[in-house]
Parts: C-alpha cells; structure tokens; sequence
C-alpha cells in the first residue's frame, strides 16, 4: 500500500501585525506558491504566515453549494463542507493539532499524539489560545 504524502506549504514570517478581517487582502498575504500547484476544481487561495504572537491563515474558496449543518464548538465538522489545516511543527506526523471550521464559523481543535492511522486517539479537550475567526 502507498502512502499518501500530503500537500506542503511554506509558511514564511509576517514583517508586521497582520488585520484580522476575513479578507485576504492585507499585502502581506501574497500567494507565495503561484502556478506550481495544480488548479482545483473551483477557484481556492490559501495564504499562511507568522509572527512571535501568532499563526496566520486564511482561505478563499468557491463552491457552488455551500452547506453546513452543525452548531456547537467542537462538534466533528468533517462532515459538513469545511476548511481544514493541520499543524505539524517538526513534520514528523506526531505532535500535531488540527483546525477545523465550517460555513457557519463553527470551529473543531484538537491535538493528536499521533496519526489516527498510527493508532493516535485525538485530546477533544485542546483549544488553540486566542484564535479569532
């Protein structure tokens, strides 16, 4: 069986504060990977950087049939139409914490040890201080 090798993303630092506003338009978001990945099925912009405060992202993305169905914090979204990032410092697999969040701005953090698929069991309880979405 093959293993399956996910996507990268080079995530550089912010020269400054970035506006938290739910546009990607501030000009420290510049698309940084260009034409060297494939075109999506519908248009999708995914822009990603840091500082010594915080871990920025943001995420554009065109579907046509936008749906979510699920209301409370931490609930599983995955089975609604959601944006989902994975967060592995070291990029060993182990050690990582999820973000997770759907049309309606319900969000899912969670911390794994490890993979599910290396027998990894996620810690529900984890929140990431100080998101704002």
């Amino acid at each position: 069986m093959s293993q399956i090798i996910p996507e990268q993303y080079m995530c550089y630092r912010a020269k400054e504060a970035l506006t938290i506003d739910g546009h990607l338009t501030d000009p420290l978001f510049v698309d940084i990977e260009g034409d060297k990945k494939p075109l999506p099925r519908f248009a999708t912009r995914v822009a990603m950087l840091w500082d010594d405060d915080y871990f920025y992202f943001g995420a554009d993305m065109e579907e046509p049939h936008v749906w979510g169905t699920l209301t409370k914090r931490d609930s599983v979204i995955c089975n609604d139409n959601d944006f989902e990032i994975f967060i592995d410092p070291d990029d060993d697999g182990e050690h990582y914490m999820e973000f997770e969040i759907n049309p309606l701005n319900v969000a899912w953090d969670l911390y794994l040890p490890k993979q599910y698929n290396r027998g990894g069991e996620a810690d529900w309880g984890f929140d990431f201080e100080g998101i704002k979405h």
